[in-house]
């Protein structure tokens, strides 16, 4: 089996055990408005809760720490990135996971066939072709070289902008250190909403001349609450 043929294989089981909770409706699907599983660091623990016939509710970011497991598993290299896709709206950078594999392959576990005709996607979603997604440092630097607004680069139009780009910058990093992080968790030195950026520091950290921290806890903003990482 080639390294593509393991990735379409292990997602299609995510496909099937798995959905988006922000795309359950289109499913036909109700998992709540904040389910337990979303909140699943682990990917371990996040593919246990699999059940045949059951749909586990998860975002972009469980589908790629579990497709990133998987393929290590089978001694494929892979790590889950945290950056921005390009193929959500035209002239938007949406915030996203996806897997980077084997010799600098990536490959969006998340995108099945309804999203794909709902989204417009005519690429192999498993092998994206370049400029469909930037990693957040990747990100930071196109901002600061001029090159991109930053206001077009978030989750929507409350979540978005430079200090948001910064925030994910160490997600990502410390996600290359083999630690999960959930794309609602906060850290210093993140900042928040109209808060100064410590712009040296990003730079610092997105052009790999420093070393991202890896936190102990982290603040856990879609529940309210600091936890343990």
């Amino acid at each position: 089996m080639t390294e593509k043929e393991a990735v379409a294989e292990i997602t299609r089981f995510l496909q099937d055990h798995y959905i988006h909770e922000a795309w359950a409706d289109a499913y036909g699907v109700d998992v709540g408005p904040d389910p337990d599983s979303i909140h699943v660091r682990r990917p371990g623990d996040l593919l246990a809760l699999a059940r045949p016939g059951e749909k586990v509710a998860t975002m972009c970011q469980g589908y790629s720490e579990m497709l990133a497991l998987r393929l290590r598993e089978r001694g494929i290299p892979a790590q889950a990135r945290c950056g921005y896709a390009t193929y959500f709206q035209k002239g938007w950078y949406e915030s996203h996971w996806v897997v980077e594999y084997g010799d600098g392959r990536w490959a969006d576990a998340q995108i099945d066939d309804l999203q794909r005709g709902a989204l417009g996607i005519d690429f192999d979603t498993l092998d994206l072709p370049p400029g469909a997604f930037l990693t957040a440092s990747e990100a930071w630097q196109l901002v600061r070289r001029g090159d991109a607004d930053p206001d077009t680069f978030g989750h929507d139009a409350e979540w978005k902008g430079d200090w948001f780009i910064a925030g994910d910058v160490p997600k990502d990093l410390v996600t290359r250190q083999g630690v999960a992080t959930l794309p609602w968790d906060e850290w210093d030195p993140m900042p928040g909403r109209d808060e100064e950026i410590d712009v040296a520091l990003f730079d610092a950290l997105a052009a790999g001349t420093r070393v991202a921290a890896v936190p102990t806890k982290v603040f856990n903003q879609r529940r309210g609450r600091f936890e343990d990482l």
